[in-house]
């Protein structure tokens, strides 16, 4: 028996009615709409046995029925839900949902075509396998569900609307179709694999969720971009991983978030392109045979975190921020980065080793309280680096493009010479330090080395060239290995302290000023270049002047001291500024603690200061002799005779027959600068110094005298001060002297007064 409902006028039920279809064996329960609306409280069909149409026989009803459920409650319907054309009508059945509760509609029977509006609640589909119906259009303005659970679904219409769309059960859901879908809600898929098939448009047009309670969760690409470039895929939260499989294929998407690590995306060219920030943890990896690379665009932030970051197709950053945070993998650190706009290490858990390439015009900023270390020649990128926390280690890093731009220092910075030697030539700014490891050379060079750091020198050489930033110049250095200084167009006054076991090189052909009495450095200093300007105990071990090297001590007039010294060849400044005064204080004083060997043909040049300019010193007589220690040892001097005079400086005018000569004193333990009214040594002024002098000044040894009784310093004592002058110019003879004029060679004369010494102390002894 037939059991039809048909509606001759619309709403013709109340509209919180349930319609229930139950207990039918043979199709006979129908609701036939007739081309009218009605709005009920819900269907409900256990059985498969229900039937909702538009007509039943019969004939010219070309208007669609439409039935909308307005459901309070949740309820199921599994039954027919069809057009059923007959006798010529074209009238389709449309379904609106609308109300707070869930529709379901279930099964293969589900084929209407008028197209289906939601409004309100949820509507679910499930397992509606009607291709005929699933190439119908969507409008969802709430919550539209798929739920596969026992047949995969391939859904080619279009889904419209502000709503969201879910996807549950096992078997696979395909939003396929060749007109991209518009809702802008977003797209959850807790169970099973949903494929993205449009071959026109977008597939997902909101956010992307693959997260469930369930086993694996799967989205894939049967095509290339299948999200709005603004989507974000948000992946995690499963019992097992949540995956989004791009095949191949080439995806843009606004964004990727994963916090729980059991996100896996895999497999072709992934685009970031949007403009919030996101952060991923879970995996990003190749997969049979096919590469994932990255390329991050738009201005928001991506960071990716973790050790599962292992793809090997290379990144491209071509705006915004990536991040890589604790990106252990080591093949993924082997790889390329194209940096056009801002790459950040984020190094808060775990040391980093990057050994791939760094392109671009882009910059790099470190952040994190661990290590970043970036090694080798291709680290060449363009736009400069940032350290906020932690340490950045350059590892031969020898691109000269590189090395020549900015790095801001707030924390530590250091260069790993291991294998290639480095030059420096941008700037280093900021409050953090500088350290020196490697076996190589490595030199910062100009004017904007300026971080304040401080700096660690660790093995190898630091060559600071030209470094003339006064915030630079006021750090200190802690030296373990070798320092120079290279003073090659610009002076270098260096007031920081100086520390540790390491050795000081001058080099440069101008000035380098060390001014800070605390340097406690334990190696040579050498002076290759140019002049080192010392005053205390800036200086405080052995220090050797080498052939085209000049030390003076202090600025202007000044005291130096230093360890054991050692000339060969090379120059002494000995400037002095008032003839009357005080070692140390009104001219020049050299202390050496040890022993000053003098093995190489050496200088002291003279400047007379007036004030501190160069000019005629105070206090001098033209008519008085004048004796000046310039040099004074603990040990002894030795080859003293390799040590001339270079008095083109002196400016005050001396005698007709004056001479400027040096003398040793003190048992070979003192030099001193001597003016004399004679030739030096000539007792007797007959313009050569001969036996005739020394036996003079033997016959004086001792006693007070003047000039005709061979005290030639006029130091009012004839004594071994006067012997090493007269030493100094044996042999000599001239007409008349002059200021500039040199000391001759005095090796055999030398070996003569030491003779006459050891008989002027038999003398005495008797």
């Amino acid at each position: 028996e037939s059991n039809y409902v048909y509606l001759e006028r619309s709403n013709q039920i109340a509209a919180s009615a349930i319609v229930t279809f139950a207990n039918d064996p043979d199709y006979s329960s129908r609701l036939n709409l007739l081309g009218n609306s009605q709005t009920v409280g819900g269907i409900s069909c256990s059985d498969g046995r229900g039937v909702i149409q538009n007509t039943e026989n019969e004939s010219g009803i070309s208007t669609d029925g439409v039935l909308t459920l307005n459901t309070m409650s949740d309820y199921s319907y599994n039954g027919y839900l069809r057009d059923r054309y007959q006798s010529g009508s074209t009238g389709k059945v449309a379904v609106a949902k609308t109300g707070a509760g869930t529709q379901t509609l279930s099964g293969a029977n589900i084929r209407y075509t008028g197209g289906t509006t939601i409004n309100g609640g949820r509507l679910v589909l499930e397992d509606t396998t009607n291709s005929s119906f699933l190439a119908a259009g969507i409008t969802n303005n709430a919550t539209l569900e798929f739920s596969t659970t026992a047949a995969d679904v391939s859904h080619a219409g279009v889904i419209s609307g502000t709503g969201s769309l879910v996807k549950s059960g096992s078997y696979a859901l395909t939003l396929g179709g060749s007109t991209g879908n518009t809702f802008a809600g977003s797209t959850t898929v807790t169970a099973g694999s949903l494929y993205l098939n449009k071959s026109s448009g977008a597939a997902i047009s909101g956010n992307l969720n693959i997260a469930g309670t369930g086993s694996n969760v799967y989205v894939q690409l049967s095509r290339a971009e299948q999200s709005a470039n603004s989507s974000v895929v948000s992946l995690g939260n499963t019992a097992n991983y949540a995956r989004l499989y791009l095949n191949g294929y080439t995806e843009t998407v606004g964004g990727i978030a994963c916090t729980d690590g059991r996100g896996i995306i895999q497999s072709g060219n992934l685009i970031v392109a949007g403009s919030t920030n996101h952060s991923y943890n879970g995996y990003l990896r190749d997969d049979g045979g096919v590469n994932l690379s990255l390329a991050k665009q738009g201005t928001g932030t991506q960071t990716l975190s973790g050790p599962n970051i292992t793809y090997t197709g290379g990144t491209t950053i071509g705006g915004g921020r990536l991040v890589l945070e604790n990106t252990t993998n080591a093949t993924f650190l082997a790889k390329s980065i194209t940096n056009n706009a801002a790459l950040e290490f984020n190094t808060t858990s775990a040391s980093l080793a990057f050994t791939g390439s760094i392109g671009g015009t882009g910059a790099v900023t470190k952040s994190g309280s661990q290590t970043l270390t970036l090694s080798g020649p291709n680290i060449a990128y363009a736009g400069g680096t940032t350290i906020n926390d932690g340490r950045l280690v350059l590892a031969n890093t020898t691109n000269s493009a590189f090395l020549a731009k900015n790095i801001a220092n707030n924390a530590a910075l250091e260069f790993n010479t291991t294998s290639a030697a480095m030059n420096f030539t941008g700037s280093i700014a900021g409050t953090g330090s500088v350290t020196k490891n490697g076996a190589q050379t490595l030199t910062l060079s100009g004017a904007n080395i300026a971080y304040v750091g401080g700096t660690t020198i660790n093995a190898g050489k630091l060559v600071l060239r030209d470094t003339t930033h006064a915030s630079f110049r006021a750090t200190a250095v802690t030296n373990n290995a070798t320092l120079e200084f290279d003073a090659a167009t610009n002076d270098i006054n260096f007031t920081g302290t100086i520390s540790g076991t390491g050795a000081v090189q001058k080099t440069g052909s101008n000035r380098l000023t060390l001014g800070s009495a605390s340097n406690s450095y334990a190696g040579t200093t050498t002076i290759v270049d140019g002049v080192l300007s010392a005053s205390g105990t800036a200086v405080p071990g052995a220090i050797a002047i080498q052939p085209n090297g000049a030390f003076a001590p202090g600025d202007c007039v000044g005291s130096a001291s230093t360890g054991a010294a050692t000339w060969g060849g090379g120059r002494y400044l000995f400037d002095i500024a008032d003839a009357g005064g005080t070692p140390g204080i009104d001219w020049d004083l050299w202390s050496v603690t040890g022993n000053m060997w003098i093995s190489g043909l050496s200088s002291v040049a003279v400047t007379t200061l007036s004030g501190a300019v160069a000019g005629e010193m105070a206090g001098f007589d033209v008519k008085t002799p004048h004796s000046w220690l310039l040099a004074e040892a603990t040990g002894f001097i030795y080859g003293f005779s390799n040590l001339g005079l270079d008095a083109s400086g002196f400016e005050n005018e001396l005698d007709p027959g004056g001479y400027l000569h040096l003398s040793t004193a003190g048992n070979f333990k003192q030099i001193y600068l001597n003016y004399s009214l004679s030739m030096p040594g000539d007792a007797n002024r007959d313009n050569r110094v001969d036996a005739a002098d020394a036996r003079l000044l033997a016959a004086n040894w001792g006693k007070s005298g003047g000039w005709l009784d061979g005290d030639f310093n006029g130091d009012g004592i004839v004594n071994t001060l006067d012997a090493s002058i007269l030493a100094a110019n044996w042999g000599y003879q001239a007409e008349s002297g002059s200021p500039d004029q040199p000391v001759p060679e005095p090796t055999v004369p030398a070996l003569l007064a030491l003779g006459l010494l050891s008989l002027l102390a038999r003398r005495r002894a008797r």
